[in-house]
C-alpha cells in the first residue's frame, strides 16, 4: 500500500486481480443462463477504493451540483422528483409547449471512458497524484474465469466501473454532470433558450443515468440535444439509447410531435410516466398506478406462509417489511384515502388471522388503536395518512434551509393542510422577511395572522405575500378585499398597532420547530403531532420492555386491554362460549375476573408471594383493573427488582391463560399446586435462555 500511494504501480497487477466463478441457479443446469457469476477481488483494490471514497465524498457535495442527487450525503431521490413534477405542473398550468425526454442511457457504469474520466477528473482540477492512483487501478485491472477449476487466461477490461466498489458510483456522479455542465453552457452563450420560467431552473434533473430533461418542441432546440447527447456519448462513453427513451408531451400539437420524432426516434408516452419508481403525472394517481406498490405488498405477505406465524411475529414484519414499503411513495406524493384503507385492510388481516381480509369479530382491538404509538397504548403500527404527512412536511422545513435547490424554486404544491399543519408547529424568526409568508405563517409574536385575526383573514384571497412585501408601504392592506365589518375593523386596528413594530433587518429567516428541543425538524416529532391529544398510557411502553418472549409480551398488552377472547368477548362477537369462569366455576369470566379477582387466580398470586419472598399487594376482588394492580404491586420491590416481578408477572398471567385454554377446549385441569410448580419450572426456563435474572435461591 505504502508503494502504491508514492506512485510505485509495479507489479500491481498481481494484487488488483479477480476471478469470475460460475455459480449455478439450479439442479442439473444444463444452460449458460442456468448459472450466476460471482466475482471475487483482491482486497488490495477494495481498500484503495474504499480509501479514495471516504475522502471524495466529503467534497462531491461543492463538486456536483443540485439537479444530481444519488450518491452524495445530503440530498435526496424525491429531490428529483419533485423538481420534475414541480416544473411539469409549472408548464401545464401556464399552457406552454414543452417536452419531458426521458433518457436510457446504455449499460451506464459498464461503458464509462477511462481516458474521459481522467482528463475530465484533470480540468476540475484533482491533482496527479490522486489521478495517478485511479489510472494505475484502471490499467494494472485483470480479470480470469474459473471454469471446472482451472483459472482461463487474464482479461483487461478496457473501459468501465466496477459494479459494488465505493468509488464507481462517485465517480460516476462526476462523469455524469459532464452532461449538465454542457447544457449549462449552451444556454449561457445562448445557444439554447431558456425555459420562460419567472425563475431560472436547469433543464435536467438527473439521479445517476436516470436523467430528465426539459426540451422546447422546436427543430433548433431539438437538433441541438441530440448533438448534445451525441457529443457526451462519443467522449465519454455513456451513449443514449434513443429507441428506450421516452418523450412525454405537455401542450403540445401533433404537428410537432411529428417533428420530434423524426429527428429523435423516442417512443411517445402520455401522463401518466414512471419516473424514479413514482407516478408522474398531472393529477391524482389512479388505481392503475398504485397497483404496482399494492401488488408487492400482496407479495411480501404470500411469501412468509403467516398462518405459521404468531401475531409477534407478524407485528415485527408489518412494522419493519410492510410499513416501509409505501415509505417512497408517501415521501413525494399524497396517497389517496382508498389507498391507505387498502394497506390497512391487508395489514390488519395479516395482524389478526394470517389472511387477506378478516372480519370485524376477528380483530381484537381497533386499528386506529392499533396504529396509535406505543405510549398512547397501541402497538406503534404507522398510520398511513399522517406518517405520509410527517413526511411531506419536511419539504416546507427545509424550504429555508434549501432555497436554492431546484427542487425548491419549482412551485410543487405540498398541499393546503400540509401548511397549515406546518405552520401550527413551526415559528419563523424573521430576519428580511423575504422568506416568510404575511398572512400564514407563524411570525407574529407567538402566532400567525390567520390564526390570531380570524375574522380579518377572511377578506384576505389567495395572498403569497412576504413579510418584507407586505411592508412595504403598507402593501397588504391592499390585500384585503370587500367592506370590513365592525369586528374586522377591531381586529384591522390591532394588527396595525403590531405590525408598525416590526423591524427588518439584513439576516435571513430563520424556522424554529416547536415540537423539538433544538428547534430542528424531525419526522418522527411531526409525526407525534397527530397524537397529541391522546392520553398516555402509563403500563403500555412497560409491557413492551419486559424480559419475556415477544408472543408473550403481545399476550399481556391484550390483556391490559381486556381483549383477550374471554367469555365476555366472545359473547359480543355472538360466538360459541361457557359464560362460567373454566378456574373458578362460579363467576361470568373477563379479563379482569380471569387474572385478578378470580378466587383460584388470588390463590396463585398469594402463592407466587410466598415464593418470591416479598410482601407485594395481593389482589382483591374489587381490582378497577388489571394493569392498576399491577402497576400497584411492583411498587413493593426495589427498583433494579421490579423488572424481574414484571417478567414473573408476564409469566404468571400467560400460564394462566394457558390453562383456561386447557380446560375450555381440552378438558384438561391442573391442581393449583401443579399450575404454581409449572410456573416456577418454567420460570427457570426462561433463567437459563437469559430472558431474566432472580433474585430467589429457590430458581437455579
Amino acid at each position: 500500500m505504502g508503494k502504491f500511494c508514492t506512485g510505485n504501480s509495479q507489479n500491481l497487477e498481481l494484487l488488483n486481480s479477480a476471478q469470475i466463478t460460475l455459480i449455478p441457479k439450479k439442479e442439473a443446469p444444463t444452460m449458460l443462463k442456468d448459472y450466476g457469476p460471482i466475482s471475487l477481488i483482491h482486497s488490495f483494490s477494495k481498500l484503495a477504493t474504499k480509501v479514495m471514497a471516504r475522502r471524495l465524498a466529503t467534497r462531491l457535495d461543492d463538486l456536483v451540483p443540485h439537479t444530481q442527487t444519488a450518491f452524495i450525503k445530503g440530498r435526496s431521490i424525491h429531490e428529483n422528483f419533485i423538481f420534475v413534477k414541480g416544473m411539469a405542473q409549472q408548464f401545464h398550468r401556464q399552457k406552454k409547449e414543452v417536452l419531458l425526454l426521458k433518457l436510457d442511457i446504455s449499460k451506464a457504469f459498464d461503458m464509462v471512458s477511462w481516458s474521459f474520466l481522467l482528463n475530465m477528473l484533470k480540468y476540475r482540477g484533482f491533482g496527479p497524484r490522486w489521478r495517478s492512483w485511479l489510472a494505475a487501478l484502471f490499467l494494472t485491472a485483470q480479470t480470469s474465469i474459473t471454469i471446472n477449476g482451472d483459472d482461463s487466461r487474464a482479461i483487461k477490461p478496457a473501459r468501465g466501473l466496477w459494479q459494488g466498489d465505493p468509488l464507481s458510483p462517485l465517480l460516476f456522479v462526476l462523469v455524469m454532470d459532464t452532461l449538465q455542465a454542457t447544457l449549462l453552457q449552451a444556454k449561457r452563450q445562448g445557444i439554447l433558450s431558456e425555459l420562460n420560467t419567472r425563475k431560472r431552473l436547469p433543464n435536467i434533473s438527473a439521479y445517476a443515468d436516470d436523467a430528465m430533461l426539459f426540451v422546447k418542441p422546436q427543430r433548433k432546440e431539438v437538433l441541438l440535444i441530440k448533438a448534445v447527447l451525441d457529443l457526451f456519448g462519443a467522449a465519454s462513453g455513456l451513449k443514449v439509447n434513443l429507441l428506450k427513451s421516452s418523450i412525454t408531451p405537455i401542450h403540445c400539437n401533433q404537428q410537432q410531435l411529428d417533428m420530434v420524432s423524426e429527428l429523435l426516434p423516442c417512443k411517445v408516452e402520455e401522463f401518466p410516466i414512471i419516473y424514479l419508481g413514482l407516478p408522474l403525472s398531472m393529477r391524482k394517481p389512479t388505481k392503475a398506478e398504485l397497483q404496482p406498490v399494492l401488488d408487492k405488498l400482496a407479495g411480501k405477505v404470500a411469501g412468509w406462509k403467516p398462518k405459521l406465524l404468531s401475531p409477534d411475529g407478524r407485528l415485527c414484519l408489518i412494522k419493519s417489511v410492510l410499513m416501509a414499503l409505501p415509505v417512497h411513495f408517501l415521501s413525494a406524493l399524497q396517497m389517496p384515502k382508498w389507498a391507505v384503507k387498502e394497506i390497512e385492510r391487508k395489514c390488519r388481516g395479516f395482524l389478526w388471522k394470517g389472511q387477506e381480509d378478516v372480519s370485524g369479530g376477528h380483530c381484537l382491538v381497533a386499528w386506529k388503536n392499533v396504529c396509535a404509538p406505543v405510549q398512547n397504548g397501541g402497538l406503534g403500527i404507522r398510520n398511513l395518512d399522517a406518517f405520509g404527512q410527517a413526511l411531506r412536511l419536511k419539504w416546507l422545513a427545509k424550504s429555508l434551509e434549501q432555497k436554492n435547490r431546484p427542487w425548491a424554486k419549482s412551485g410543487y404544491k405540498l398541499g393546503e393542510d400540509v401548511e397549515k399543519i406546518f405552520n401550527s408547529a413551526a415559528e419563523f424568526c424573521v430576519g428580511n422577511g423575504k422568506d416568510t409568508k404575511f398572512w400564514t405563517a407563524n411570525w407574529l409574536n407567538g402566532g400567525s395572522i390567520a390564526w390570531r385575526w380570524p375574522v380579518l383573514s377572511t377578506y384576505v384571497g389567495r395572498s403569497q405575500l412576504t413579510v418584507a412585501q407586505a411592508l412595504t408601504n403598507n402593501r397588504w392592506v391592499r390585500d384585503l378585499q370587500g367592506a370590513l365589518s365592525n369586528e374586522a375593523m377591531a381586529q384591522f386596528f390591532q394588527l396595525w398597532d403590531e405590525v408598525h413594530t416590526v423591524e427588518l433587518n439584513l439576516e435571513e429567516d430563520t424556522i424554529r420547530w416547536k415540537l423539538s428541543s433544538d428547534g430542528l425538524f424531525t419526522v418522527s416529532s411531526a409525526y407525534s403531532l397527530f397524537f397529541m391529544a391522546r392520553e398516555i398510557c402509563p403500563f403500555s411502553e412497560l409491557i413492551w420492555h419486559i424480559k419475556a418472549p415477544s408472543r408473550v409480551r403481545f399476550f399481556l398488552w391484550l390483556a391490559a386491554k381486556g381483549r383477550c377472547l374471554t367469555a365476555d368477548n366472545l359473547g359480543k362477537r355472538g360466538w360459541q362460549h361457557e359464560d362460567c369462569c373454566s378456574l373458578c366455576q362460579s363467576e361470568a369470566e373477563d379479563c379482569l375476573h380471569l387474572f385478578v379477582t378470580c378466587a383460584f387466580t388470588r390463590r396463585v398470586w398469594r402463592m407466587m408471594q410466598g415464593w418470591i419472598g416479598i410482601n407485594f399487594l395481593l389482589p382483591t376482588e374489587n381490582e378497577p383493573a388489571l394493569a392498576d394492580w399491577w402497576m400497584k404491586a411492583r411498587m413493593a420491590f426495589r427498583t433494579g427488582y421490579r423488572s424481574i416481578f414484571d417478567s414473573v408477572f408476564a409469566l404468571t398471567c400467560w400460564l394462566l391463560w394457558k390453562e383456561r385454554n386447557a380446560r375450555v377446549f381440552e378438558q384438561k385441569f391442573r391442581s393449583m399446586e401443579q399450575l404454581v410448580q409449572d410456573i416456577k419450572e418454567e420460570a427457570i426456563v426462561w433463567k437459563t435462555a437469559g430472558v431474566f435474572t432472580t433474585c430467589n435461591s429457590e430458581i437455579t
